[in-house]
């Protein structure tokens, strides 16, 4: 199972927020001023040694936007959101102060895709549980019926199986294709997640 593309990777725009803090940091166009009221690191008025802004990680720099303000519910060209974006690279860092701010927890894309079905794809189970911990749906669809679950078995994501069946997800959901988690894990020869699904009622 693949997911619906989008031709701005992810840390593109991670980059680009880089980009705009470093702005904002010395005060070009395109920034905010003088920096941040009380910036996380360097010295006074946000500046580190020489005059330079603090050098920062790309985690570092996506909190510290937020927490200065940014908008949390901003999306790529495409319409994915940042915290769909966030989600599907497990930055649970991120994830965690998205939410914080605010961020949408049930925003789909035009597919129907949402940030707790794109922490699925690469079996990222700590950030999905932070998902549901703050009130993701772990039965949600997509506009042809995904859930959560079945991106999970169909990557042989066992971790991430179990958690979400644990958290409540159905093993009987049926996609509009007629294809259910049992199927696509059997598709992928995933037997350590067709046996977690048939032991926990998938038909």
């Amino acid at each position: 199972m693949k997911k619906a593309g989008h031709p701005v990777p992810p840390a593109d725009v991670i980059d680009q927020m880089q980009a705009d803090y470093d702005r904002h940091m010395k005060g070009e166009k395109g920034g905010k001023g003088d920096g941040p009221r009380s910036p996380p690191g360097g010295g006074k008025g946000g500046r580190g040694k020489g005059g330079e802004p603090p050098k920062m990680n790309h985690k570092e720099v996506a909190v510290a936007l937020i927490q200065a303000g940014a908008n949390v519910n901003g999306m790529d060209p495409q319409g994915v959101s940042m915290l769909m974006l966030a989600s599907d690279m497990g930055l649970t860092t991120i994830v965690d102060a998205l939410l914080r701010g605010g961020a949408d927890l049930k925003f789909k894309d035009k597919g129907g895709l949402s940030a707790i079905t794109m922490a699925c794809f690469y079996g990222h189970v700590d950030t999905a549980a932070m998902l549901v911990d703050a009130g993701a749906d772990v039965n949600v669809v997509t506009n042809d019926g995904c859930t959560p679950l079945m991106v999970a078995a169909a990557g042989g994501h066992l971790d991430l199986t179990k958690f979400l069946l644990d958290a409540g997800a159905d093993p009987n959901k049926t996609r509009d294709n007629g294809t259910t988690a049992l199927a696509l894990s059997q598709q992928e020869n995933a037997a350590d997640v067709v046996d977690l699904l048939r032991r926990s009622g998938a038909k």
